[in-house]
């Protein structure tokens, strides 16, 4: 054990002995690393965050894929003069190129889309038709003269001035069976299907005439990135030959606004806020943090000592996440961040104690042999129980975290091995033979802090403890953020875009949805229409606003049966129906070979053979909204009903009664955003609580080993245990909220906060005086402020999340490093122990 902790002690002496061989090694090694972490690919998929193996949030990922919900794009045109023809006739151009490209699977804009697509229904009309209006149909096709008289009254209306789309419509369907079968889908299906179309224009137009909407079905989920990206630089460029062509026409004036939104639009953004975050909140904090090592050091030179084994920490950690995990998310793409702040922390203690060791009087060969047999032990065990601290996040569910915990629990110690591999032989290449010692390390009053705390430790001691009184009656108040849905950022032009046109046109996407699962879709949606009934009564404006479902849209298979059975009762046989339809168009001057379709449905209909579900649909608008509440797969067929609550209410937790309706239905399961984020908020206390603790407990067992003793051990917590306390104070007097990401940060504290005591014990045990220890504390100062640094540059994140993490980090980073340079020369002024005055 004790040959194994030694080996950081080797690495030192090499980079003594050979400095030219050891940085040749190293820059190798920063070849291939540079090379591997060019390979690594960004993921922005949200729920790729979310705990791996959790029920509830398997539930909710399995239904968004199954379904669909995220993957639909919304393409608002911004009216900058209302509704007006102009703005119609560049929604036409719009659609014309959207429909053209390959990416796109279909598009709905204007009844148009409905009434065309309505023709799908024709073969499959006597199923949805009423009883009576099956009945009368099949009198009139048996009955030359009925015939003649349907056939009259569709001339008649063929030659008014009737819309074109109705007319196309009746040239598919010459005996109107779609307007009977369309009226037992009901009110409410109706309503669903075109409250969105203005009346007057047909087109999505918002009620305040802002916008017009055009809904979009990309061919590939939102989860293909590179997908995702080539769409939305293909739209905007359809965007942009729309307008030509507009103008082409005689057009004039402005021209519409382009808003994207959707799953699409919303990975694609986060995806280079990611990137964007990555070039600059890293460099931000690498600059930041090397210019107040400079300052601090009081020498341009110390920017080379400082970079150059941090960069060499970065690159190879960035190789590592290549290499383990393939890839970094919103997340994982701060562990640089993280390790900017932390990794400089082992710089500088290290240099530190060698310019206190140069300024003392010693030679270069005996101020690096005190940093091998005094420091770098310190810096160590500082490094191992940072990492074990990281590594504790293994043990969470959270995907996002686990990774954090990993890349950075590694990072921390690739950090540590190469600033005892390249700041030694940097050292000995620039220093060795210099003999003017290099300038003092500016302290920032912290060695005038420490022995006022030692001379008057009641005061400091009444202080501090007045201000942990004060923190912690304010951290009662710390608020709790359990939306995971607040993570996302709000600077992602998706997100603002998909706000706005929800609002414009009432769009509403953040439903309870209860799956009901079967063996096919008749049974799915069998099971569904019993539960309906009960989720009906629920909506009663306290616990539900609305509940929607398929259900009521679909005839009963016991129905459908027996609209089958009328049709094999029915003696005329189909051919001959179409050649009395035929010859009754003739006899009315029609064409009929414009209506041959029609004609061939027509057959096809009165040939109905076995019932049919939702999926008959498919490939028709009608298809298209009826895919939002069924999917097929090749073990399971699911329906979706949707149980939309009140404005403002239910939005922590689900109704109780809805919990206890799908709860008495074993094939049903109840998911959604809300119910993720209660679920999260269990598994978030359970995760923090258990990280905090095995991290609390692996730092102290390391903490007894290293100083000899638990009484030891305990005394370097101090500061920690009253620093996360008053870290929670800040937090909630300056209004950051916990939430699911920054509740770890209190994990992460325990390992950066510990270090400051175990540098200041190590150095007071190392002499037994408590100058020698007082004369650390500039070194501390600048880790801590370089640590607030690199962890405070989370607040340039985009992500809310991130951010909040950050503002976290500093107060806890400031609130341990304030009592370690206090609490510790106050406690031993007042046992009257500590050789300093």
């Amino acid at each position: 054990m004790r040959s194994l902790l030694s080996l950081d002690r080797h690495l030192f002496d090499l980079a003594r002995r050979r400095p030219k061989g050891v940085l040749i090694g190293a820059a190798l090694c920063a070849a291939v690393a540079l090379f591997l972490a060019s390979r690594v690919t960004l993921d922005s998929d949200f729920l790729a965050l979310m705990p791996a193996e959790n029920q509830v949030v398997g539930e909710f990922r399995d239904t968004m894929e199954r379904f669909g919900s995220l993957d639909l794009m919304l393409v608002g045109l911004r009216l900058p003069d209302g509704p007006t023809d102009a703005a119609y006739a560049y929604a036409d151009a719009v659609a014309e190129e959207l429909r053209a490209m390959p990416e796109v699977s279909w598009l709905e804009y204007h009844t148009d889309e409905i009434m065309s697509a309505a023709t799908a229904l024709v073969r499959w009309a006597p199923l949805y038709m009423g009883e009576g209006d099956l009945d009368e149909l099949l009198a009139t096709v048996s009955s030359p003269e009925a015939l003649d008289r349907e056939i009259a009254e569709l001339a008649e209306t063929l030659r008014s001035p009737a819309d074109l789309p109705f007319k196309e419509l009746r040239k598919v369907d010459p005996l109107g069976m779609i307007p009977k079968a369309w009226e037992s889908f009901g009110a409410s299906s109706q309503s669903e299907l075109t409250d969105r179309f203005d009346a007057e224009s047909g087109y999505a137009v918002d009620p305040g005439g802002r916008f017009i909407l055009l809904l979009v079905k990309p061919a590939r989920t939102a989860a293909d990135v590179p997908f995702a990206r080539e769409l939305l630089v293909k739209v905007e460029a359809a965007a942009e030959r729309a307008e030509e062509l507009w103008r082409s026409d005689g057009w004039d004036g402005e021209t519409p606004g382009l808003l994207l939104a959707g799953g699409h639009v919303v990975t694609v953004h986060d995806a280079r806020l990611i990137a964007s975050d990555l070039g600059f909140g890293t460099p931000a904090a690498v600059i930041a943090v090397v210019l107040l090592f400079a300052v601090a050091f009081s020498r341009p030179l110390a920017l080379v000592i400082a970079f150059v084994p941090l960069f060499m920490g970065l690159i190879l950690t960035a190789a590592f996440a290549v290499v383990s995990l393939g890839h970094l998310n919103a997340v994982t793409a701060t562990f640089a961040a993280l390790l900017v702040g932390l990794g400089i922390d082992f710089v500088i203690v290290l240099y530190g104690r060698y310019v206190e060791e140069r300024r003392s009087g010693s030679d270069f060969e005996q101020a690096m042999e005190a940093i091998r047999l005094h420091t770098v032990p310190s810096v160590r065990l500082g490094a191992v129980t940072t990492s074990v601290t990281f590594c504790a996040f293994l043990l969470s569910d959270f995907a996002g975290l686990w990774e954090l915990g990993l890349i950075t629990g590694a990072g921390v110690l690739l950090v540590m091995i190469s600033v005892f591999a390249v700041l030694p032989a940097i050292l000995t290449l620039l220093e060795r033979r210099r003999e003017t010692p290099p300038p003092a390390v500016r302290g920032f009053g912290s060695r005038a802090l420490m022995r006022f705390s030692h001379r008057r430790p009641k005061l400091i001691l009444g202080v501090n403890l007045a201000l942990t009184a004060l923190l912690g009656f304010a951290a009662l108040d710390v608020v709790y953020d359990d939306d995971a849905l607040n993570l996302r950022s709000t600077r992602n032009p998706g997100l603002l875009h998909q706000q706005e046109l929800m609002e414009a046109f009432g769009l509403r996407f953040t439903p309870y949805m209860v799956r009901v699962d079967g063996d096919t879709e008749a049974e799915a949606i069998a099971r569904a229409r019993v539960m309906l009934p009960q989720l009906r009564e629920l909506a009663d404006g306290e616990r539900l606003a609305r509940v929607e479902s398929v259900a009521p849209w679909v005839p009963e298979e016991g129905r459908q049966r027996r609209q089958i059975e009328r049709l094999e009762a029915f003696t005329t046989a189909p051919a001959a129906v179409a050649e009395q339809v035929t010859s009754a168009l003739v006899t009315q001057g029609l064409n009929p070979a414009a209506f041959q379709d029609g004609i061939d449905q027509l057959v096809e209909a009165l040939s109905i053979e076995t019932p049919q579900g939702p999926s008959a649909l498919e490939g028709t608008t009608v298809g298209h909204l009826l895919g939002r509440y069924v999917a097929l797969s090749a073990d399971r067929a699911s329906t979706i009903i949707y149980c939309y609550p009140p404005p403002g209410q239910w939005r922590r937790f689900p109704p109780p009664d809805l919990e206890r309706v799908v709860a008495e239905n074993e094939h049903a399961v109840l998911t959604g955003p809300v119910i993720v984020s209660a679920e999260l908020k269990n598994v978030v206390w359970r995760d923090a609580t258990t990280a905090a603790l095995i991290g609390a407990l692996l730092v102290t067992l390391f903490l007894a080993f290293d100083l000899g003793g638990l009484k030891a051990a305990i005394l370097s917590l101090i500061p920690l245990g009253i620093g996360l306390v008053w870290m929670l104070g800040g937090m909630a007097l300056s209004g950051v909220v916990v939430n699911f990401l920054n509740i770890f940060v209190f994990t992460m504290i325990l390992g950066i906060g510990v270090d400051y005591g175990i540098h200041l014990l190590h150095r007071w045990k190392e002499s037994g005086d408590l100058q020698d220890a007082i004369d650390l504390a500039p070194a501390i100062t600048v880790a801590a402020l370089t640590t607030v640094l690199g962890f405070g540059s989370l607040v340039l994140s985009s992500f809310p999340g991130l951010r909040s993490m950050g503002a976290a980090a500093i107060f806890g980073v400031l609130s341990v490093a304030w009592l370690g340079l206090t609490l510790l020369p106050a406690l031993a002024g007042l046992k009257g122990e500590g050789k300093s005055d």
